[in-house]
């Protein structure tokens, strides 16, 4: 699969500015298609401090914020808190989405105020509120789309007299309506203080993982970057990443060796050992499994379509 790409360092954090410290909001829409297309099909598990909102234009794509899984279809959205780990994928043959990204500090001014105290500042503290799918059958949520979302994208691309103006309206009339939801909703604390543990547990494991993936590690030395017992590290990785630590560790280690394969000077053995694995076997191996084809093959492929 190819991603979308998205920079991060290495606690996962993504490096992309989302506007400026002036005007902190990013309005883009891509394009992701099934494999084998040229086009991203996914993009990588990352968090950051800004809150999104975003719709699927068209297609279907599958999120994952925290534990939780979304399946989200066309004309529906999805609210992503701040600092929440998330990573989302095409479940049809072709999507397209839109996001809105923006710092909260843009709807509430200066720190002190009561916009902050009493109406953002309870949501972005809530973990139980890591996310919130906005589906037509839900009222408060069908404010927010598609047409607020599209008026944002309408606005920040035309970029007409007062248009910052009105894509601060338009976000305040987004979190008025989630607002209402939150209100509603209420929280658990037991749910919240579980599921920020495990996030940051999970980035833990990860960042462990990205900075030793080169070297011999083993499930206990993973679960120890995290302060965890290996059992504990591995339901936690099964219901934040679907997958076992080896499991993404091996799948990180396959995406990080495919720029050398583009290089002809560098044999399979030697992209295998410099990336982690034992050897050209059992790296062949772990490709074919996480990508559907041999690494000599996807080589020539790339090298064909270069």
């Amino acid at each position: 699969m190819k991603s979308s790409v998205v920079a991060v360092d290495k606690n996962l954090k993504e490096q992309i500015s989302h506007g400026n410290y002036a005007f902190p909001v990013d309005v883009h829409s891509e394009v992701f298609q099934a494999e084998g297309t040229g086009a991203p099909s996914y993009f990588v598990c990352h968090w950051h401090p800004e809150s999104e909102l975003m719709i699927v234009l068209s297609g279907s794509m599958r999120y994952q914020v925290n534990e939780t899984v979304y399946d989200i279809k066309e004309g529906e959205g999805l609210f992503i808190n701040s600092n929440c780990l998330h990573m989302g994928t095409a479940v049809s043959e072709q999507a397209s989405t839109l996001s809105v990204i923006f710092h909260p500090r843009f709807l509430y001014g200066y720190e002190d105020s009561l916009i902050r105290e009493k109406y953002i500042s309870p949501i972005l503290d809530s973990a139980a509120f890591s996310a919130y799918p906005l589906k037509s059958e839900n009222r408060d949520a069908s404010r927010i789309i598609p047409g607020l979302l599209l008026q944002c994208m309408h606005l920040y691309e035309e970029k007409n007299l007062a248009w910052e103006l009105h894509v601060k309206a338009s976000l305040l009339s987004c979190w008025g309506a989630l607002f209402s939801v939150f209100t509603e909703k209420g929280t658990d604390r037991k749910t919240t203080a579980r599921s920020r543990e495990a996030a940051g547990k999970a980035k833990s494991i990860l960042e462990f993982i990205r900075n030793h993936y080169t070297q011999k590690i083993s499930l206990a030395d993973i679960a120890g970057a995290a302060a965890l017992s290996t059992g504990e590290c591995g339901r936690i990785c099964k219901r934040l990443l679907h997958q076992t630590p080896f499991e993404y560790l091996n799948a990180y280690r396959v995406e990080q060796s495919i720029p050398d394969l583009l290089k002809k000077d560098l044999s399979i053995t030697e992209i295998a050992l410099k990336h982690g694995f034992s050897g050209s076997s059992y790296y062949a191996e772990t490709f074919k499994s996480v990508k559907g084809i041999t690494p000599s093959a996807f080589r020539r492929s790339l090298i064909s379509g270069s």
